[in-house]
């Protein structure tokens, strides 16, 4: 469920429905918010390294749980570079190699379509999703880059989905007849 009145993303001026849709996946799924921290989390679970993760996230933070501090900006920035170097020695050299900050990279909608699907069926252990998102209507008025976005979000989730993917979007009808 993604509300898009209340859950928009902080600093964008109307972001892309397919993007709010993503990152509200990622928060479900318990991944960080952090884009890049979130990628090593996927590559550590698909190649069943994530206890690992875990362990030296313990570890290196005197014993604390990632799950309080995958989030908090502060500790992902200083930690994470050394754990990913110490995890991936041939992927980061040195403990500076892999950065936390965020750069921009060209993704296609069908491949994050494709990847947010993965997730979701991971985290549910469902093959059939049902993504609602209220206020569509008003989120998307009048602007037509958001209407296309949505259209493709879509047909996107229908063709990758196999039919087995709905969405579901919901919108106030306002009678042009009332004051």
């Amino acid at each position: 469920m993604l509300d898009l009145a209340s859950e928009q993303v902080a600093g964008a001026t109307m972001e892309e429905v397919s993007t709010v849709l993503f990152y509200k996946v990622l928060q479900w799924a318990g991944y960080s918010r952090n884009l890049k921290v979130a990628a090593l989390e996927r590559r550590l679970k698909k190649e069943g390294r994530y206890n690992e993760f875990l362990d030296a996230f313990k570890e290196a933070a005197g014993g604390e749980d990632w799950n309080n501090y995958r989030n908090d900006e502060l500790v992902v920035d200083s930690l994470i570079p050394e754990i990913a170097q110490k995890l991936y020695p041939t992927l980061f050299k040195t403990p500076t190699s892999f950065t936390t900050e965020s750069s921009e990279i060209v993704v296609f909608e069908n491949d994050r379509v494709r990847e947010m699907l993965e997730i979701a069926r991971e985290a549910s252990g469902k093959e059939y999703i049902i993504f609602i998102i209220d206020e569509v209507g008003q989120y998307v008025g009048p602007r037509p880059n958001l209407i296309l976005n949505l259209d493709g979000l879509a047909k996107n989730l229908k063709n990758i989905g196999d039919g087995k993917v709905w969405i579901v979007g919901t919108a106030q009808q306002t009678d042009a007849n009332q004051p």
